[in-house]
């Protein structure tokens, strides 16, 4: 049973909902306690607590808390809170709010400790004590939130940049990513630890843009700086397939399977040796290693089964067609191709049935399907 994703948003109205009790509570008791309610014949109540300057205080506090609330489901506040400026923003707003109270304590001598709320004050003249631990609590307070807002802000500042280029999450654009790596680039000098990511993910950008020679040209300096990395040997492969260079593709597939062996390269490589080479036994050998790391594997099945009819084995590529049917229903070109295999083996009735239900599934599927093999071609 899986647990229900619960938005941020929801936790950050309880904090909302608990800053705005206090100064609700004081507007509610300034309305219900006032001159003109007290009752005749009983004796006059407190309210030396009463302040039109707290009211009025506490009356903006809800006012921007509700506007904060609202403005959390905004598209601003997503992209403000993945910011590399939120934390200081935050932190420094809470110092600001310490250090206020402080000048107004002094100023008006009563002082409200920000760990009690807007209304627990404590005065000068009747609770020394009380007072003057809260005058120290909040600048001490103030002092500790300034810290960490100017740390925030050091580190940020420093780091500028370092998640929209490695769009970890897929929240930027690729031209974003791109602005972003090429600005860390252009900071980073050239013995920086950071430059080799750095260089991979302004190459994943440029995948990412479709821009082949650019990403290629990333991942290569990448690789020079630091050799071996598995993952940058695959994306480099997969961009070299894009501009047709299929051996230079196999190379890095190969060179990143001795480093790390993966069914999601074996794939790849052999995707490589069936378009580039025209090699379907050799793509069969790679596509069976990735089933046998990953039993469940569609793609590797479907593809297997397409390799086979090209060598004219189509009763593995029905075998194979059937166990991509299995894995996912849906798959119109499994049972086109099963269809096909069928036919090429006699079975007239079946290969009908295949036509008719991958027709069903895709009606559009004889105008987008790939061309298939002299040895697959009904």
């Amino acid at each position: 049973m899986t647990t229900p994703h619960i938005p941020v948003q929801f936790w950050i109205l309880l904090v909302i909902g608990s800053i705005a009790l206090a100064p609700a509570t004081y507007i509610y008791r300034y309305r219900t306690h006032s001159p003109s309610r007290q009752e005749i014949g009983k004796p006059p109540e407190d309210l030396s607590w009463r302040s039109p300057e707290t009211y009025s205080l506490c009356l903006l506090a809800l006012i921007a808390l509700a506007g904060l609330a609202i403005f959390i489901f905004t598209p601003t506040a997503a992209d403000f809170a993945r910011s590399w400026i939120f934390a200081p923003a935050v932190l420094a707003g809470l110092a600001i709010l310490a250090t206020y109270q402080v000048i107004r304590g002094l100023r008006t001598g009563a002082e409200e400790p920000m760990i009690r709320g807007f209304y627990t004050s404590y005065n000068r003249s009747t609770q020394p004590k009380r007072y003057w631990a809260s005058i120290m609590w909040n600048s001490a307070l103030g002092l500790m939130m300034g810290a960490g807002a100017i740390a925030a802000l050091w580190a940020g500042a420093a780091n500028a940049g370092q998640d929209e280029c490695f769009n970890t999450k897929g929240d930027y654009s690729p031209k974003d990513a791109l602005t972003a790596c090429n600005r860390l680039i252009q900071k980073h000098p050239s013995n920086d630890s950071r430059l080799p990511d750095t260089l991979m993910a302004r190459g994943n950008a440029y995948y990412e843009l479709r821009d082949w020679e650019h990403a290629i040209s990333d991942y290569s300096q990448s690789l020079q700086l630091r050799p071996d990395q598995a993952d940058l040997l695959e994306n480099r492969g997969m961009a070299y397939q894009q501009t047709g260079l299929g051996e230079e593709a196999i190379a890095d597939f190969s060179h990143a399977l001795r480093l790390h062996p993966k069914a999601e390269i074996y794939f790849r490589r052999a995707d490589a040796y069936e378009r580039a080479l025209r090699d379907p036994r050799r793509a069969i050998q790679d596509l069976t290693a990735a089933i046998r790391l990953t039993p469940d594997y569609e793609d590797a099945f479907y593809d297997r089964g397409y390799c086979y009819g090209q060598i004219g084995n189509y009763q593995l590529a029905i075998a194979d067609f059937s166990a991509a049917i299995r894995l996912n229903p849906n798959s119109a070109d499994a049972y086109y191709y099963r269809g096909v295999a069928y036919q090429k083996m006699g079975n007239s009735d079946q290969a009908a049935a295949d036509r008719t239900t991958a027709l069903h599934l895709d009606p559009h599927l004889l105008d987008r399907r790939r061309a298939a093999p002299t040895a697959t071609t009904s």
